[in-house]
């Protein structure tokens, strides 16, 4: 007879024995090398999110670093800044426009000032 249940398998469980949950997945993939954007890519979670969890292991002192591995982009020589990444923010090779954070928005107010300060200087 059956009870309504199904059977599942049991979830898989780190060395000490507890359950492996989504957190200590993300600090192992972070602590292997892994970028927050590949770890959110990979575990198809939001990247705000990845990013709460590394900030929680910094704060435990189980995350003490931050990698660039040879996928993030860097190594590859296909870099595409991003302007919300701390190590974009400093990467030396980043376009100025980059490290400025300069949107299409600020671009046009700094043309329409510029040329506004011409003709005032005229």
């Amino acid at each position: 007879m059956s009870t309504g249940f199904r059977r599942t398998g049991a979830r898989p469980t780190t060395d000490s024995g507890r359950a492996d949950g989504v957190v200590e997945r993300t600090i192992r993939s972070l602590e292997s090398g892994m970028s927050v954007g590949e770890v959110a890519r990979a575990s198809n979670l939001p990247r705000d999110f990845i990013e709460q969890i590394a900030v929680f292991a910094r704060e435990r002192g189980r995350l003490d670093f931050v990698s660039l591995s040879t996928d993030s982009g860097c190594g590859t020589g296909s870099c595409t800044p991003d302007p919300d990444s701390i190590i974009c923010a400093s990467c030396p090779l980043a376009p100025p426009a980059a490290k400025r954070g300069y949107t299409p928005l600020a671009h046009i107010v700094s043309t329409v000032r510029n040329a506004f300060g011409r003709n005032k200087r005229s």
